[in-house]
Formats: C-alpha cells, structure tokens, sequence
C-alpha cells in the first residue's frame, strides 16, 4: 500500500470506531449528550477524521456533525468548537487535509 492508501484506511477506521462511539453514546443519554464534554471531543475527532476523507460527502458529514453538537452545547463548548472551526483551514499548511476538506472549512 502507497502512504496515502494508509492514511485514508486509518482515517476510515477511525472514522467508523468514532462513529459508533457517539451512536452509542446518543443512545445512552439522548440529547442531553450533547452537553457533555466527553460527546464535543468525540464529535471534533469525527470531525476531523472526515476532513481528511477525499470525497465531499464524507466533508459535508463533517460539517452538519459539528453543526449539530453546536446547537446544543454550553457557552465554553462552543467556544471549542469554534476554535477548532477556525484552526481547521490550517492543516493544509501540513499537506494532512485533502483539498475538498480544507475548501469546506473554509
């Protein structure tokens, strides 16, 4: 396998696992999950994994998540997670984003 076929399996198996995780947590606590800070670092990871996905629906997910958690999160979450919004355009300077993912973040 090339570097890049890697790095895209990682990025799918971390996406799944992170997935799951938050599917598991929704169910265990509904929609006052999304208060938990626990909940916004999960759905940032799955944020973040699906950024480096190359296809744009992978990209969008990534998006309406984090749109999601911000709907329901306490004032010092959503300051996280506006800082990671804002941090997000800087990963292609390290060539780890794909380009669809940083002209989402954007």
């Amino acid at each position: 396998m090339y570097p890049l076929q890697v790095c895209q399996k990682f990025c799918v198996n971390a996406m799944e696992h992170l997935t799951l995780q938050l599917n598991n947590m929704l169910e265990e606590g509904g929609k006052e999950i999304y208060a938990f800070t626990e909940f916004v670092e999960v759905a940032l990871a799955l944020a973040y994994q699906l950024c480096y996905l190359p296809d744009e629906a992978s990209q969008l997910s990534s998006t309406v998540n984090v749109l999601n958690v911000y709907r329901y999160a306490s004032g010092e979450q959503k300051k996280e997670i506006i800082r990671f919004l804002r941090d997000l355009p800087h990963e292609q300077q390290n060539n780890k984003m794909s380009i669809n993912g940083l002209n989402l973040a954007k």
